[in-house]
């Protein structure tokens, strides 16, 4: 039973993390639907994380973003569409993030292909501007301070979340090498990466 203090919820992100990144591997080896059985379990709120759906979405823009891929893979487009556009309407914080990069892919499943270029856009210059300018970390007087190296990482991440989603897969493979550097506990950077090789 996992207990949370302060909204931390580090045992629920595994969690979420364990089902995507086991889906993307049954995808790869083309078993979609063990891959779309995996997706949905992302979706779920384990009572014994003491967790439930999240005011403002948390990561349900990604999982809905690859139930779209799984269910499309199935050949089930109209469910697929469903999922992809559940993706692109979950309230989200209003500052870009990792999570806006689903909701970009998603929208370019939906055909909105300008706005999803200007998410992705937005990402690499929000991570060339953190690299440029280091925000003053508010939770550093909780002890929840990440170091300059993670900080570095996270920039070098949203970059090559950016790059990936408009193509450029040489200046993607390049900036998630650096996330992984950085931070060698980065597991979406490493993931991702990996998925470029």
């Amino acid at each position: 039973y996992f207990r949370q203090w302060e909204g931390v919820s580090k045992a629920y992100a595994s969690w979420v993390d364990a089902n995507l990144l086991r889906g993307l591997d049954y995808y790869k080896q083309g078993q979609y639907l063990e891959a779309l059985e995996d997706f949905q379990s992302a979706l779920e709120y384990p009572h014994n994380m003491m967790v439930a759906d999240p005011y403002r979405g948390g990561r349900s823009t990604q999982v809905h973003y690859y139930i779209g891929t799984a269910l499309e893979a199935l050949g089930q487009k109209d469910k697929a569409e469903e999922h992809y556009r559940m993706s692109v309407e979950k309230r989200q914080n209003r500052g870009l993030s990792e999570i806006h990069y689903y909701r970009a892919l998603s929208l370019n499943k939906l055909g909105k292909k300008q706005e999803a270029a200007e998410i992705f856009e937005g990402l690499v210059n929000l991570g060339k501007s953190r690299l440029e300018n280091p925000e003053q970390d508010f939770f550093a007087k909780f002890g929840e301070r990440q170091s300059p190296a993670d900080e570095r990482a996270e920039a070098h991440f949203l970059m090559g979340l950016g790059y990936l989603g408009k193509g450029d897969t040489d200046s993607a493979r390049e900036e998630l090498s650096r996330a992984s550097e950085e931070n060698i506990n980065h597991i979406w950077a490493a993931a991702l990466l990996a998925s470029l090789k």
